[in-house]
């Protein structure tokens, strides 16, 4: 999938504020002020992460192709690898 066409992507940037970055050699990042709040693995897109509000982290992480992201241990970050509006 190319980032250019894919519209969780699009959203993201939509999203006022939103500045993007490639961190990690592989992962285009999303943040507004300083803070990472999606991250998706190039070249593809797939899986990607979103930060998720603590309250719903437990709920999110139950449902099926969501799983929580053990890389990032200080925030409560959600993967979904086959999850698209």
């Amino acid at each position: 999938m190319s980032d250019a066409t894919d519209p969780l992507m699009d959203f993201c940037r939509a999203l006022p504020g939103v500045t993007e970055d490639v961190k990690w050699g592989d992962n285009l990042v999303f943040s507004v002020g300083g803070k990472m709040f999606a991250v998706f693995n190039l070249p593809d897109g797939d899986p990607f992460s979103l930060k998720v509000d603590p309250d719903a982290f437990s709920i999110m992480v139950q449902k099926p192709g969501i799983d929580y992201c053990d890389s990032v241990s200080d925030c409560q970050l959600i993967s979904a690898g086959c999850f698209r509006i």
